[in-house]
């Protein structure tokens, strides 16, 4: 198994589950809650994503040996011996001032977009930040066929770890499905009303191109709250936790995998009706799988795999906030194509083997700050070049989460952590 590959976040929309007490405006009132925005083909918006990533990658090798203790009796003696173990920690921010759907799918969920960069940062656990992209530089995004993503930095493709990080910034439409498809209420309903998630239409969607082999998903959402807006609009919160069944990691076929655990929880607030305003997703991925790859020497000799990841995601969409395109974005070059997957890979690219510098900052960094420079005339990329000391905890199922046993599927373990 080669040690770089990476569980992603996935470009797909969920988020993390918020406690909090039922309220209404109108208690008799019912509602039909929004969770995505949907778009129009030439429509300006303003952006914002922040993802929080953890992660972990532990191969270790067991030899087992005969040995006689003090008795002279023959035992077996197990010895680890761990080959690698990378575990990463960092933040990545996007704030795009402008932002233009240039081709939208029929359900109205972004086909492809263009960017206008205010703020792109990659930051590490210690809080040195460094520009991962300068200000009014141009982001193209286009979702393909194949569920990848294409992306274009100024017209030019961006190298493997940049287009990682974008994958995570920038989550991509469905063309089978939207987030309302997935996640949305059946009709009509009063706050406090909960119902199932849409399986069928999430083993539909590009879920699949995702987690290839996936085959169940289970879970609940609710309609949390219901509030008017400073402008007195409402605005609805739903929340949904779901776990998938039967996740094949994507190793090489030769060798052997126990299916991983994959848990989502979802938090989205959006206007009651569709419509201009501001759409806030938050999302939160766990995964963990933990399996051998195979044995070497007639069984005296295993690998033993653990791999965790979690991120959390922050998504905010204002319609009708962008104004008028800047005039780079109407005139974006087109965005070059990504060669085909090999069949049985996953369509996000973080699942996929990362470069060198995927989790690496330069040695000149800078605090991190909430208040990015003004948009000036499009720079070159910075690539982060010196590794990032990073020192992630594995990651756990908290025994308050969401996931304790409320979601198990058929046939699999209750509480799996």
């Amino acid at each position: 198994m080669k040690p770089h590959l990476r569980y992603p976040l996935l470009y797909l929309t969920t988020v993390l589950a918020m406690a909090g007490v039922l309220s209404a405006a109108d208690p008799g009132a019912k509602y039909q809650p929004q969770l995505a925005p949907v778009f129009s083909a030439g429509e300006t918006f303003t952006y914002k994503a922040v993802a929080d990533y953890q992660g972990l990658l532990r191969i270790t090798k067991s030899t087992k040996k005969p040995q006689k203790d003090a008795t002279g009796k023959t035992k077996t003696v197990r010895t680890d011996n761990i080959l690698h173990n990378d575990q990463s920690n960092f933040s990545a921010k996007l704030v795009a001032d402008s932002a233009l759907a240039k081709a939208v799918f029929k359900n109205g969920s972004l086909q492809e977009a263009e960017f206008l960069v205010k703020q792109c940062v990659l930051s590490d656990d210690k809080d040195n930040t460094v520009e991962l992209l300068a200000p009014g530089t141009i982001i193209g995004a286009r979702k393909q066929a194949d569920g990848q993503v294409a992306f274009a930095i100024n017209g030019k493709a961006p190298d493997a770890d940049l287009a990682t990080h974008l994958s995570i910034l920038i989550p991509m439409g469905d063309e089978h499905a939207t987030a309302n498809d997935l996640l949305g209420a059946p009709g009509a309903i009063p706050v406090g009303t909960s119902w199932a998630v849409n399986e069928k239409a999430m083993l539909n969607s590009d879920l699949r191109q995702v987690f290839p082999g996936v085959d169940r998903v289970a879970g609940s959402v609710v309609l949390r709250s219901a509030e008017p807006d400073s402008a007195g609009a409402m605005r609805t919160t739903v929340t949904s936790t779901y776990r998938l069944g039967d996740v094949r990691p994507p190793f090489p076929d030769d060798e052997i995998a126990s299916p991983s655990e994959v848990y989502f929880e979802i938090v989205a607030t959006a206007p009651a009706a569709h419509g201009s305003g501001q759409y806030d997703l938050k999302s939160s991925v766990n995964i963990h799988h933990a399996g051998y790859t195979g044995d070497i020497a007639i069984g005296m000799s295993e690998t033993d795999m653990e791999v965790r990841f979690m991120i959390d995601q922050e998504v905010h969409y204002v319609l009708g906030g962008g104004g008028k395109p800047a005039a780079a974005l109407a005139s974006a070059p087109p965005i070059p194509e990504v060669a085909p997957l090999p069949p049985g890979m996953s369509s996000a690219p973080v699942l996929r083997p990362a470069g060198p510098n995927f989790h690496a900052l330069p040695k000149t960094t800078t605090p991190a700050t909430d208040n990015p420079p003004a948009v000036s005339a499009p720079q070159p990329a910075s690539p982060p070049t010196a590794p990032v000391q990073a020192g992630a905890p594995p990651l756990v199922i908290p025994d308050g989460s969401p996931f304790s046993g409320a979601q198990d599927l058929p046939g699999a373990p209750a509480n799996a952590r």
